[in-house]
C-alpha cells in the first residue's frame, strides 16, 4: 500500500500538471481522470490494510481466515454502507462496528461517508468510459485532494476509534 504521503504528493504533482497552461483540454481532462482513479485505489488499498491488520493475529482458524481475505479481496468499491461496514462489521462485529460509530465525530464521519460516496461516483463513471466517452465534467485535482482530506481524516478516526474500543494496535495509512 502506498503511504498517505505518496497519495497526496501524486494528488499534488496531477494538480500542478492539470494547471499547466500548454495543456491540451484532452490533457487537463486525463489529469483529472488520474487523480481520481489514483484516490480511488489508494483508498481500496487503504480499507482493505485497516480490515486485514485487525484481522491479522487474531482470526485463528485458518478457513475462516482465508474465507475473510478472499471476501476482502473480492470487494471491489469503497462505498460506505456498501463495501467499508460490511467489511469492518465482519470481523468485528457488528455491536463493536456500533460502538465505534457511536465514538466517532460526527462531523468527521459525515465527511468520510460523502467523500467516498462521492468519489465512488467519480470511479465507477470514468473507470468504464474513455476521455472521449466522458461527457460529464471532471472535478480538477484539486477537487480530488479535497475528497481525499476527508477521507484520510475519517480513516484515521475510525482506526483510531477501533483502537481505543477494541484495543487493538494502531493503523497507519
Amino acid at each position: 500500500m502506498i503511504s498517505a504521503n505518496q497519495i497526496k504528493e501524486t494528488l499534488r504533482r496531477l494538480e500542478e500538471r492539470y494547471n499547466s497552461p500548454d495543456n491540451t483540454v484532452e490533457e487537463v481532462r486525463l489529469y483529472a481522470k488520474m487523480a481520481i482513479l489514483e484516490l480511488s485505489g489508494w483508498v481500496e488499498e487503504s480499507i482493505d490494510t485497516l480490515v486485514l491488520n485487525i484481522a491479522n493475529g487474531r482470526l485463528e482458524d485458518e478457513k475462516i481466515k482465508e474465507r475473510f481475505e478472499e471476501t476482502v479481496r473480492n470487494t471491489r468499491g469503497f462505498r460506505y454502507e456498501r463495501h467499508f461496514l460490511p467489511l469492518l462489521g465482519m470481523i468485528i462485529g457488528l455491536m463493536s462496528v456500533e460502538a465505534v460509530e457511536k465514538s466517532l465525530d460526527k462531523e468527521k464521519q459525515e465527511k468520510f461517508r460523502s467523500a467516498l460516496d462521492e468519489l465512488s461516483k467519480s470511479r465507477n463513471l470514468l473507470a468504464h468510459t474513455s476521455l472521449q466517452g466522458t461527457q460529464e465534467k471532471i472535478d480538477a485535482p484539486s477537487m480530488t485532494e479535497n475528497l481525499y482530506r476527508d477521507i484520510h481524516a475519517g480513516l484515521q478516526e475510525y482506526a483510531h476509534a477501533i483502537e481505543q474500543k477494541l484495543q487493538l494496535p494502531q493503523f497507519h495509512s
